[in-house]
């Protein structure tokens, strides 16, 4: 039988989370809104929505995720498994069923978006901040923000103020009765007209995005089949191998020789890289992926936004790979996209005066990808 930790409504709204006298409840694992998931994409919360029941962001699968894949928390505890992906809708969400050993602090549930009214206090909670954010919802209008700010996600919708940071994607968005009214997405760079509609883009201004209430049946409603073994993430989201069983072996009469090797003059050396301006290597392209070296002379910064824009097609996938001054990675991730103009990753460690990063773009149509490149807002290539 599921167990539910509840605590008081006051409280709760700000995300306290009431331990005393709980009792035999805590035997189990306790589940806190917004509590922080290890994850592909690197780190991410979780939206609780009942005690069998969460949802989280869906580019925190960074593409790995299939239906039935494991999902822990922070430490690297099991939690529960993806039960629906959002497919093509381009919704910006997964559902999460909870395991049985799971108790859910609070009583949460869900209501529309569309039913906040503007200046209402909403809250927003991830691993950033535990205890809740105070926001509000000015216009709850969904919008496809590939068209206001050059993302890939539809159905967003912007919250007045910038109460969340990177590792808050997928956490809750919720009012005063404890009752979900969205998942944050991330930040974007909105603008809002004078009645509070989201116009625009704005890189001065930041504002919370979520994916309403109304949109998560894009991914409970239709889940996608499970087309390979889900992975298995440990502590710090590292991906673990699952194991497979070992191959049957071919009768001895039907083994292949192996291929005889190139005589060692056709083989080719890679030409050195060419450092530019900024430290940056000149663009590698193989048919359809793209490979730059971006090595400021000071370092780069923790979750400083790397981002790639086209205008001759679209990503099919980005990464990013950090390395220290001696050249050993110290930190990777990685996107699948969907063939959008723009896509975008935080840098995924402190990367020291001498180290760099690596930069791979790959294009959705086959072709060599001509992409500009920035780091923090400024141009790199």
């Amino acid at each position: 039988m599921k167990k539910t930790t509840l605590t008081g409504a006051t409280t709760a709204a700000l995300g306290a989370v009431v331990v005393a006298g709980a009792g035999s409840a805590l035997a189990a694992t306790p589940l806190t809104q917004g509590a922080a998931l290890s994850v592909p994409a690197g780190e991410c919360s979780i939206t609780l929505v009942s005690d069998t029941t969460a949802f989280t962001a869906a580019h925190c699968g960074a593409g790995q995720w299939t239906v039935g894949s494991a999902v822990h928390a922070a430490d690297g505890a099991r939690i529960g498994s993806v039960s629906a992906l959002p497919g093509s809708t381009g919704v910006d969400v997964v559902k999460i069923a909870l395991d049985e050993d799971v108790d859910v602090v609070g009583d949460w549930s869900t209501r529309p978006a569309a039913s906040v009214k503007p200046g209402e206090t909403v809250y927003t909670q991830g691993s950033s901040v535990p205890l809740g954010s105070p926001n509000s919802i000015s216009d709850p209008e969904t919008y496809d923000i590939a068209e206001t700010c050059g993302d890939v996600y539809t159905d967003q919708v912007s919250l007045d103020a910038a109460t969340t940071r990177p590792g808050d994607s997928g956490g809750a968005v919720y009012d005063a009765k404890q009752r979900v009214v969205g998942v944050v997405s991330g930040l974007a760079p909105v603008s809002f007209d004078e009645e509070g509609r989201s116009v625009g883009c704005d890189a001065a201004s930041l504002s919370t995005i979520m994916v309403p209430a109304e949109s998560l049946k894009a991914a409970a409603a239709a889940p996608a089949k499970a087309t390979a073994p889900a992975p298995t993430v440990g502590k710090h989201g590292v991906t673990l191998k699952a194991p497979t069983a070992p191959a049957a072996k071919a009768p001895a009469a039907e083994k292949k020789a192996p291929a005889a090797k190139a005589p060692a003059a056709e083989k080719k050396a890679a030409p050195a890289p060419t450092l530019g301006k900024h430290g940056v290597s000149a663009e590698t392209a193989t048919a359809d992926t793209t490979t730059l070296k971006v090595a400021p002379e000071d370092g780069i910064d923790f979750r400083t936004r790397v981002q790639a824009t086209t205008k001759t097609g679209g990503f099919s996938y980005m990464a990013v790979t950090a390395y220290d001054a001696a050249g050993k990675q110290i930190g990777h991730l990685h996107l699948r996209s969907d063939g959008q103009p723009m896509t975008w990753i935080n840098t995924p460690a402190q990367v020291p005066a001498g180290g760099h990063i690596e930069v791979q773009l790959k294009d959705a149509a086959g072709q060599p990808t001509d992409a500009t490149v920035t780091l923090g807002g400024v141009p790199v290539n």
